[in-house]
């Protein structure tokens, strides 16, 4: 059995509780200043609630860099072992055809003329959205949506409208506007 030392685990509760209590110190001076504000937001679907995404707004985007540091799965790492270089950019490597086929398989499955395939889920969204809508676009976009996409909708230029997340409510209204 692993025994975590005593200070250990009072230096974690600590941490925990002092990161809450300035959370929640924060959220309230918010609340002031936006009570003593103007709100140009009249009209819009909130994102979420003020309490439901505490957790993340003021403890897991502090800590995300710790967690979120992917290793590689095994069948990944057979193939860059057996093959060298496995995943790179388009820049770097050029188009192989393997990529090629990749490409020309992900089409035929999903019945499109086309696909790109890309190394990255994060460039994927962030550097593709601005490629296919730009100025003048609409995108409608869950308001729980990943960062990339987010940042891919910024950078396209496109108009915005976030509707709240399993809200058909909010949906519909952003339909009929």
């Amino acid at each position: 059995m692993i025994t975590i030392p005593y200070l250990t685990v009072v230096s974690t509760y600590f941490s925990y509780g002092l990161r809450f209590a300035f959370g929640q110190l924060r959220d309230y001076s918010r609340l002031i200043v936006d009570w003593c504000s103007t709100n140009n937001l009249q009209g819009y679907a909130p994102i979420c609630l003020a309490h439901e995404d505490f957790y993340i707004r003021r403890l897991y985007h502090r800590i995300q860099d710790c967690f979120n540091r992917p290793i590689s799965m095994l069948l990944i790492l057979g193939l860059m072992l057996a093959r060298g270089t496995l995943l790179t950019t388009t820049r770097l490597s050029r188009t192989t055809s393997v990529h090629a086929e990749i490409e020309e398989c992900v089409a035929k499955y999903v019945g499109k003329p086309a696909a790109i395939v890309t190394g990255m889920g994060f460039t994927t969204n962030s550097a593709i959205i601005p490629v296919l809508i730009g100025k003048g676009g609409l995108i409608i976009s869950d308001s729980l949506n990943h960062t990339s996409i987010v940042n891919g909708a910024r950078g396209s230029g496109a108009t915005i409208r976030i509707f709240q997340h399993n809200s058909n409510h909010f949906l519909s209204r952003l339909f009929s506007i």
